[in-house]
């Protein structure tokens, strides 16, 4: 059976938009990331960060592999993103990928990451880590 995965998706507040389309090559079936590839290390990590009152904090994650297909992306409009963070305009589209989900994902308890506390004068709504990507 030959299925093609394309979507298009479109989130709007006020006059900012996010729209995107991404396809997959026909007949590509969906298979687990390439080990130690790049869709690897973005799908495959297991741990959830956010802050909550100033502290950052960290859950860990259960699930399979993901099932995911590569995908030919393009970002149509970005001035949702770039509205609240306007360093997002440097940021360049390397690679999407589209995942068929699963039934089951297990998350731990949240707890706070060691010396986490954040100056208190910063608005504690985005901590931000910016890491070099394989």
């Amino acid at each position: 059976m030959n299925v093609m995965y394309s979507c298009s998706e479109v989130v709007t507040q006020g006059t900012n938009r996010f729209t995107y389309t991404a396809t997959a090559k026909p007949g590509v079936m969906p298979s687990p990331c390439v080990p130690h590839s790049l869709a690897d290390f973005a799908m495959e990590r297991y741990s959830g960060f956010f802050s909550w009152k100033h502290e950052a904090r960290v859950f860990r994650t259960w699930h399979p592999s993901w099932m995911q297909i590569p995908t030919d992306a393009c970002i149509e409009d970005d001035s949702l993103l770039t509205s609240k963070f306007p360093w997002f305009k440097e940021a360049i589209l390397t690679s999407s990928n589209f995942a068929t989900g699963f039934e089951h994902v297990w998350l731990g308890r949240a707890h706070a990451l060691a010396e986490s506390r954040m100056n208190p004068r910063q608005s504690g709504h985005v901590l931000s880590s910016f890491y070099e990507m394989p």
